[in-house]
């Protein structure tokens, strides 16, 4: 057998499976089923070590086929049997309180062998995902990456233009990630639970694992989150917040995001250590290992330069942000200080303008196509050099609906920064502009590594000449330079 990711997910899905069969016994104590479930984590726990012995042998015997391994220093590869040891060990702690379990008669002793459990698996699960490194695997039956890439150089000889391949290793770790200790930084993630390929619960385990010390916070609907879904995240220390969705749920999604993500912003709150939140969604990931320190790193680069601000907002760029529809940024991301993203979301997510985004079931979309229609260029250049009555006629060729990504920044610049609503006299491009140059920063989605698990964007990123927004870090930065007249 060769030792690969693909290994390695089998040795990750048991320990899932243990975990899983953890949590239901913890729900089962002083049934008659209980033993039942203790023994089948038992049983999953002893196929683990097996596993995980197996993996001890392919580091220890200097048996590789991959030359990914075959370049460890020996240092590296004590380090890595270390954590194997560990991981035995941890597992042998396991089994002993389960065989507790199956002893004891006095429930407290047995919720107490059962918190053990848990926290020894919360450790353990970062562990084995993320302390010991896997060579891809790049072929599977008939597919292969290499298969993926000369279909590509075929593309680019016919039509001249040029793919490449993206990867985005998560189980497959050839370096030892860092460990970056920021605890007045916040994480939200909200949205539903992602259950395809575990991918919320992984994201999770993997901000968890870069960042041990700062409040991650899952915030969802109720009846989202499983009860072994639950016992595995907190497992990790991450915070589960479910929320009754409100009766009144508005005209598009919007007051329900805005609705999620302030309830996960205000339990982070309630730590007044934590100054800055990132607010993200369960379907997204940033590979990027330091993308916090990042995003902390442009806040202390760019002060901000607007009244009213603790300090600049960060949005990503690309995808359905675009410089020549006022306030169109796309909802993926914002990060700032806990104070500025509170308010952010602090809308009623009711607003006349929503209502008619889309007209009817059979046009659904007709305002985000009649917006891309209207706003081609993707030269700031040009854009930065139209007349006023040249902005004012695209804006009311757009006309005065918001779609959800336009209504949440053009209503937190319209209450907390303007103090009134934009009217049709308003050169609304130019208030934008200004909003960008002097409290937004704008990151492009690859200097983050990010990844949407969604549409064709599982499998294929554009670069910003072809992607639906013109609005870049480089664009950006032209706008933050560019001196406008008063």
């Amino acid at each position: 057998m060769e030792y690969s990711a693909a290994f390695k997910k089998l040795v990750i899905d048991k320990f899932n499976q243990v975990e899983k069969d953890s949590a239901i016994a913890t729900q089962h104590v002083g049934q008659d089923d209980f033993k039942n479930y203790i023994i089948a984590a038992q049983q999953n726990m002893l196929a683990f070590s097996q596993y995980i012995e197996l993996t001890f042998g392919f580091f220890s015997k200097h048996e590789y086929s991959n030359i990914a391994l075959i370049s460890l220093e020996d240092s590296e590869r004590k380090r890595i049997l270390g954590v194997l040891q560990s991981l035995i060990q941890d597992a042998l702690t396991i089994m002993e309180q389960y065989a507790k379990c199956l002893e004891e008669t006095d429930e407290t002793v047995i919720l107490d062998s059962l918190k053990i459990v848990k926290d020894k698996a919360g450790i353990l699960s970062l562990k084995v995902r993320f302390d010991v490194p896997a060579p891809p695997m790049e072929s599977v039956d008939d597919a292969s990456v290499l298969d993926i890439c000369k279909n590509m150089v075929k593309l680019n000889a016919i039509n001249m233009d040029y793919y490449t391949l993206n990867k985005l290793w998560h189980f497959s770790v050839r370096k030892i990630y860092p460990r970056i200790e920021l605890s007045d930084t916040a994480i939200v993630i909200q949205g539903p639970v992602l259950y395809e390929g575990d991918f919320t619960l992984e994201t999770l385990l993997y901000y968890r694992r870069l960042y041990p010390v700062t409040t991650i916070i899952l915030s969802t609907w109720t009846g989202e989150v499983t009860p072994e879904l639950r016992y595995m995240v907190e497992a990790a220390d991450v915070i589960v917040l479910e929320n009754e969705k409100p009766e009144i749920k508005g005209k598009t999604n919007v007051k329900l995001q805005a609705f999620s993500s302030l309830k996960g912003i205000e339990l982070a709150e309630k730590d007044q250590n934590i100054k800055y939140v990132l607010k993200t969604r369960t379907d997204q990931r940033f590979f990027l290992p330091d993308f916090l320190s990042y995003m902390r790193n442009m806040i202390k680069l760019y002060p901000v330069a607007q009244e009213g601000l603790e300090g600049r907002i960060e949005f990503l760029g690309g995808y359905s942000s675009l410089m020549t529809y006022p306030f169109r940024l796309t909802d993926f991301m914002t990060f700032g200080t806990i104070g500025d993203i509170k308010r952010f979301y602090s809308c009623s997510g009711e607003d006349e303008r929503l209502e008619n985004t889309y007209r009817d079931e059979e046009s659904t979309g007709y305002q985000y196509d009649r917006v891309f229609r209207l706003t081609p260029r993707d030269d700031v250049f040009s854009v930065l050099g139209y007349s006023k009555e040249e902005r004012m006629a695209l804006c009311h060729k757009i006309g005065p609906y918001k779609d959800p990504e336009s209504y949440l920044a053009g209503s937190f610049y319209e209450r907390v920064i303007l103090g009134r609503i934009l009217e049709e006299s308003d050169d609304e491009l130019m208030h934008y502009w200004k909003f960008l140059k002097n409290a937004a920063i704008i990151i492009d989605p690859l200097q983050l590594m990010f990844y949407w698990k969604k549409y064709d964007s599982e499998y294929m990123t554009n670069n910003m000449l072809i992607a639906d927004g013109s609005l870049s870090n480089s664009t950006w930065t032209q706008l933050y330079l560019h001196e406008f007249e008063e």
